[in-house]
């Protein structure tokens, strides 16, 4: 089996990149805080000025 590795640029060519980034250490924080299953958890993050896309954690 081999395992490929992604090249940086590959990664910071993603859409909103670095919003996705502070978004999943916000996950992370509240998770290592014990704070990730409780009702009022919920973050999401808009991306265009209107308000209308949104980055948000995915059900699991």
């Amino acid at each position: 089996m081999s395992i490929a590795r992604l090249q940086k640029e590959t990664l910071t060519n993603l859409p909103f990149y670095e919003e996705r980034v502070d978004l999943a250490c916000a996950f992370r924080w509240t998770a290592r805080l014990n704070m990730h299953e409780a009702v009022a958890n919920h973050f999401s993050l808009a991306v265009n000025d209107d308000g209308s896309q949104f980055l948000m954690n995915p059900n699991p």
